[in-house]
C-alpha cells in the first residue's frame, strides 16, 4: 500500500509549501526518534488494507481476508504506542496516530471470536467459524459428528459380519457414501447389499442403513455450511458498516509506510532536509544522483543559480557525467516537493510548478515521427508550458539533424527560455558555440564537466566547474569503447584534417563564433561607410581599398 502511495506522490508532487513542510516534519521526526526500523517490522504484520477494503466493497471478500483484517487491527495499538514515544509528534504523524486510536476495536474482537485462525480459502469449504460462536451451528456440527460416528460403527459391524478385512466406507460427490469391496472378496458380499459402481479392482455397494445415515449427514452438513455462510455474510456487513473508519486507517498506514521508508533512506544514505525560498534561486551543495550513487563511487557536484540566472549551458565530452548531473538536479527538485529528504549536503530550492525534461533519444515509427521530430515536438511543448516557476532539463537538444540546423535550433530555444520564459534551465550540449549565449544574453552561465589528460589517456573527473569544455574527446571515448586501432587512426586523421580546414585563429579561452567566421574586413568597411556623404573621388578611393581587402 505504501508503494502505491509513494508512486502517486512522485507522479503528483506538491506545490503548497505548508504540505511539503508537513511531510518533511514527519520524516525528520521519525529520523530523530530512530523508529523507522521497529515501525517497519510492525507494518510487515499489517495487510494491504485499501485493497482488502476494495474486495469488501465489491462483495468478493474471502475468509482469509477477515483474518488479515483482524491481524492488522490488532497491530495498530503497538504502532500507535511507537508513534506516541517519539520526542515530538508533528501534525501529520499526529493525524496518523489519531486514525489508529479511532480504529474499530469492537470489530477486531468480533472477528477474533468468529473466524478461526486458519480458515479455508472459500466459504463453501466450511470450517471457518469457531466453535462456541453460534449455538445453532454448534448443534448442527454435533449432530454431524454423531452421524459420522454411526457410519464408522456401521463399517466396523459390516466388516465383522461379512469377514471382509478390507471393507471400508468411502465417499465422493457423485455417489455419496458407499461400501467398497475388493474383487478378491466379492463372494462374501451379503445379498442385501445393492451394487452402485464397478471398478477395475473393486466394487461399490450401498445398504439401506448406510443410505439413511448418509442422507441425514449430507443434510446436516449442508445446513451447517449454510449457517456458516450466513454468519460470515453478517460479519462482512459489519465490516462494510465500518468502511469509512477503516479507509482512514488504511490511508494512515500507507502514509506511515511512505514516511518511514523515506526516513530510512534519508538516514542510511545521508540525505538532508531541503529548504525552500519564495524567490527563484536554486542552490545545491554536493548533490548526488540517488540511483547512480548506489552502484558506483559517486562524485558530488554543486549547482548555484541565483535569482538572475536562468540558463546554465553544460558542456563536456560523452561519459563525463553531463546527463547524470542534469538528472540529479531534476530528481532532487522532485524529491524535495514530494516531501522527501534529498541526496545532497544542502539544498535550497524554489517551489516549482513543473519539471520538464528532454532527455535521451526517442521516436514513434508507427506514427511516422523521427527522433528529431520527437525532439522538436517536446521542445515545443516545453516552450508552450514552461513558466518562470518551472525547471527545464534539456540534454543535447538538436543532435538529430545536421550540425548547423541543430545548433541554430538549440541556440534559439535556449535563448528563448533564458530571455522570454526566464525559467531555470539546464542545457547539456556538445555545441560549444552555445557558450557564447553568456556573452549575449543576461542570466546565462557556462558550466563544464572537467576532464584530465594523463600520459595519452583521458580521465573523467566527473566534476562540474564553471567555464566551457575545451574539447569533445570523441575519439578518446571511442578508444575507451574498444574501437579497432585502424578505425581510431583514421578518425584522428580525418579529425585533424577537418580542424585544419575549419581553423579559425583564436586565443586560448576565446569563444568560437556561432555561425562561422566573424565579418570579413571588407564587410566591416562597407558597414562603416555612409554613401550619401562620399564624394566621387572618395567613393573611388574606397573601392580601391575594398579591392585590396579581398
Amino acid at each position: 500500500m505504501g508503494r502505491r502511495l509513494l508512486r502517486r506522490w512522485l507522479l503528483a508532487p506538491l506545490r503548497e509549501r505548508a504540505r511539503i513542510e508537513a511531510r518533511l516534519d514527519g520524516v525528520e521526526a521519525l529520523i530523530e526518534g530512530a523508529t523507522w526500523e521497529p515501525l517497519g517490522e510492525l507494518l510487515k504484520r499489517a495487510c494491504d488494507l485499501p485493497r482488502l477494503l476494495g474486495r469488501v466493497g465489491t462483495g468478493s471478500v474471502r475468509p482469509v481476508d477477515l483474518v488479515s483484517l483482524r491481524r492488522t487491527l490488532e497491530v495498530l495499538p503497538e504502532i500507535a504506542d511507537r508513534l506516541a514515544s517519539l520526542p515530538r509528534l508533528p501534525d501529520l504523524l499526529a493525524g496518523i496516530h489519531g486514525a489508529f486510536e479511532h480504529a474499530p476495536v469492537g470489530l477486531t474482537q468480533e472477528i477474533s471470536r468468529a473466524i478461526s485462525d486458519a480458515p479455508p480459502q472459500e466459504v463453501r469449504d466450511g470450517g471457518l467459524i469457531r466453535e462456541g460462536y453460534d449455538e445453532a451451528l454448534d448443534r448442527l456440527r454435533a449432530e454431524a459428528g454423531a452421524l459420522r460416528r454411526e457410519i464408522a460403527a456401521l463399517e466396523a459391524r459390516e466388516r465383522t459380519r461379512t469377514g471382509i478385512p478390507t471393507l471400508k466406507v468411502g465417499y465422493n460427490r457423485v455417489l455419496g457414501y458407499f461400501l467398497e469391496v475388493t474383487k478378491a472378496h466379492l463372494a462374501k458380499v451379503p445379498p442385501d447389499w445393492r451394487r452402485r459402481q464397478s471398478l477395475a479392482g473393486s466394487e461399490r455397494f450401498i445398504t439401506d442403513e448406510l443410505a439413511r445415515l448418509a442422507d441425514r449427514l449430507i443434510q446436516t452438513e449442508a445446513a451447517a455450511l449454510a449457517r456458516e455462510e450466513e454468519l460470515f455474510l453478517k460479519l462482512v456487513e459489519k465490516v462494510a458498516g465500518a468502511l469509512p473508519t477503516l479507509a482512514r486507517v488504511g490511508e494512515a498506514l500507507a502514509e506511515l509506510d511512505v514516511l518511514r521508508s523515506l526516513a530510512e533512506v534519508a538516514h542510511t544514505y545521508g540525505y538532508s532536509r531541503p529548504r525552500f525560498n519564495e524567490g527563484s534561486s536554486l542552490t545545491i551543495r554536493e548533490g548526488r544522483h540517488p540511483v547512480v550513487e548506489r552502484v558506483t563511487d559517486f562524485v558530488p557536484n554543486d549547482l548555484v543559480m541565483a535569482e538572475d540566472v536562468h540558463l546554465a549551458v553544460v558542456t563536456g565530452p560523452n561519459m563525463a557525467g553531463k546527463s547524470v548531473f542534469l538528472r540529479q538536479v531534476a530528481l532532487i527538485a522532485l524529491l524535495a516537493q514530494v516531501g522527501s529528504f534529498v541526496p545532497a549536503k544542502e539544498a535550497e530550492l524554489p517551489i516549482l510548478d513543473r519539471i520538464y525534461t528532454r532527455v535521451g533519444a526517442s521516436d514513434a515509427l508507427a506514427e511516422g515521427i523521427s527522433t528529431f521530430m520527437a525532439e522538436m515536438i517536446e521542445a515545443a511543448q516545453i516552450i508552450a508550458g514552461a513558466t518562470e516557476r518551472s525547471l527545464v532539463i534539456l540534454d543535447e537538444l538538436g543532435r538529430g539533424t545536421s550540425t548547423h540546423d541543430g545548433m541554430a535550433l538549440a541556440w534559439s530555444i535556449a535563448k528563448y527560455l533564458a530571455q522570454k520564459t526566464r525559467c531555470k534551465t539546464l542545457f547539456a550540449t556538445h555545441y560549444r558555440e552555445l557558450a557564447r549565449l553568456a556573452e549575449e544574453v543576461p542570466g546565462v552561465v557556462n558550466l563544464h564537466v572537467a576532464v584530465r589528460e594523463w600520459q595519452g589517456e583521458v580521465i573523467f573527473l566527473h566534476r562540474v566547474q564553471p567555464g566551457v569544455a575545451e574539447r569533445a574527446y570523441g575519439v578518446e571515448v571511442g578508444r575507451l569503447a574498444g574501437l579497432p586501432l585502424e578505425v581510431l587512426s583514421e578518425a584522428e586523421r580525418v579529425l585533424a584534417q577537418l580542424e585544419r580546414s575549419a581553423a579559425i585563429p583564436v586565443h586560448r579561452g576565446q569563444q568560437l563564433p556561432l555561425f562561422g567566421q566573424e565579418d570579413h574586413p571588407a564587410l566591416a568597411e562597407l558597414r562603416r561607410l555612409d554613401p550619401e556623404r562620399l564624394s566621387p573621388l572618395e567613393a573611388l578611393q574606397c573601392l580601391f581599398r575594398l579591392k585590396r581587402l579581398l
